[in-house]
């Protein structure tokens, strides 16, 4: 949703910013699983969203979601960072 909150302006509004990235073959996979759609259907959505890079440059930090490593223990850090 990240794109949608730089191209309303609402990210002026926010104090940080964390991205979540995973490969685009994964996030294809994940989304036919959910929805059922078919990966030419899924990639011709993507394809009329903001690129992935572009989303991510603007944000401040940057959660990486490709099952490599858990999502809980970086979010904790993240948000201990915040100071509160």
């Amino acid at each position: 949703e990240a794109a949608i909150l730089f191209e309303s302006g609402s990210n002026r509004g926010c104090h940080r910013i964390w991205g979540v990235a995973a490969p685009q073959a994964l996030r294809v996979d994940r989304v036919h699983r959910r929805s059922g759609w078919s990966a030419p259907d899924i990639l011709i959505r993507m394809s009329r969203q903001w690129p992935e890079e572009d989303v991510m440059a603007r944000c401040d930090d940057r959660i990486d979601n490709d099952g490599s490593e858990p999502l809980v223990p970086r979010v904790l850090q993240l948000v201990s960072e915040l100071g509160g």
